[in-house]
């Protein structure tokens, strides 16, 4: 079996990290890869906190039994999805996709694909 983190090619495997400096640039940057850094909290505040630290931020996974907690992380997370219980790539067509804060550059979903394909006119009229 290879380990995590190994490259084959264009190829690199799925990679877990533990123990990440808050400074480290994998936890301050997108890593664009398969690659998660783990972060151990005790308190749902901090790790809040520790989330809305990033520049970019398109969506965020919070998993819970409790429907409080999920609340609360929802309205705190600066980010332009929460998804609750399930993983940030979960989408359907209809809904809209985005991001925030430095991320965000504009929309994507059936709504605001309309909106960037038409054009609108203003057409007035003057009866005299």
């Amino acid at each position: 079996m290879r380990p995590a983190g190994e490259r084959a090619g264009s190829l690199v495997r799925p990679t877990l990290l533990a123990n990440v400096a808050d400074t480290a640039r994998v936890a301050c940057h997108e890593a664009f890869g398969p690659v998660a850094s783990l972060f151990r909290f005790t308190e749902l505040d901090a790790a809040i906190d520790a989330a809305n630290r990033a520049d970019y931020a398109i969506h965020a996974a919070f998993f819970t039994e409790s429907i409080s907690h999920a609340r609360h992380a929802a309205r705190r997370l600066r980010v332009a999805g929460v998804m609750i219980n399930d993983s940030t790539d979960y989408r359907l067509d209809a809904m809209l996709f985005g991001g925030a804060g430095r991320g965000n550059m504009g929309r994507e979903g059936v709504r605001f694909a309309m909106r960037e394909m038409s054009q609108t006119k203003v057409i007035c009229f003057h009866d005299a």
